[in-house]
């Protein structure tokens, strides 16, 4: 097992890389979840967590994406829908290219115990609630229909009590995975285009909803912070959004909660 502060400088390397390239092409890209907590809390990383969280707007995320593959693809890995046929999450996962690996809680990645950095694309969420639920659940079920396929787990992931959502899980499961990847794609990118710019979500976040739907106010404007002695962007609503999301932030977790990835 790599020491934490080891795999803290890789996914800092990886950061600085992603994120001066957002800056150079006028991407917006700022820190998020327990990096953005990090930042506030610690002035760096969470001294347990071991990877680094970015965020940036679906609007931008094609972009993104070529200009990623075009500037960084041959130092970098993007793990994805696009580039890697068995993968279950919405959102981009980036290693070093040298780094080869097993991953531990999800063999299928082959990629454990090597820092890497999640990119979160922000859509528009729906304002009201129970359509709001209901577009979290779809795209849950959709990405844990893939990831029970492919990891060690099988259907212990799902966890699911109400049949009609037993139902919808296992009906999803028996399609071709590069299927329900288009599908959740294609929720995603429904629900971006007709809902207002009011309140702004990620999907495949281990929190969920109502937790991973923001005010989309908190993210108007930008403002820079030091991390681990380097200047990133956060949103201006970072209390508000960090309150939302963890309450007291400001309390450190009991000690038994305090482990990362590959613990």
């Amino acid at each position: 097992m790599r020491d934490v502060s080891e795999l803290q400088q890789e996914a800092l390397s990886i950061c600085e890389m992603v994120y001066r390239a957002c800056e150079r092409h006028q991407i917006p890209c700022c820190l998020a979840a327990g990096t953005l907590l990090g930042a506030v809390r610690h002035k760096g990383f969470i001294p347990w967590d071991d990877d680094i969280d970015l965020e940036i707007f679906r609007t931008d995320y094609e972009c993104f994406r070529r200009i990623m593959q075009d500037e960084l693809g041959d130092r970098l890995i993007f793990q994805e829908f696009q580039t890697d046929p068995t993968y279950p999450f919405p959102f981009t996962k980036i290693f070093l290219r040298n780094a080869v690996t097993e991953r531990l809680h999800y063999p299928h990645l082959n990629r454990s115990g090597y820092a890497f950095v999640d990119v979160f694309p922000l859509s528009r969420c729906p304002t009201n609630e129970s359509i709001a639920r209901i577009f979290f659940k779809i795209t849950e079920l959709l990405s844990l229909s893939i990831l029970s396929r492919v990891c060690s787990e099988g259907d212990q992931v799902c966890g699911y009590t109400k049949r009609h959502v037993i139902v919808a899980y296992h009906f999803f499961q028996k399609l071709p995975i590069p299927l329900v990847q288009r599908i959740s794609s294609a929720v995603i990118n429904f629900f971006n285009a007709v809902s207002p710019n009011r309140y702004l979500c990620y999907t495949g976040g281990k929190y969920g909803y109502p937790l991973e739907k923001y005010q989309a106010d908190w993210y108007h404007t930008m403002e820079n912070v030091k991390f681990e002695g380097r200047e990133f962007a956060i949103p201006a609503g970072w209390d508000a959004l960090l309150r939302h999301k963890y309450g007291n932030y400001r309390q450190l977790p009991v000690p038994a909660n305090r482990t990362g990835h590959f613990e």
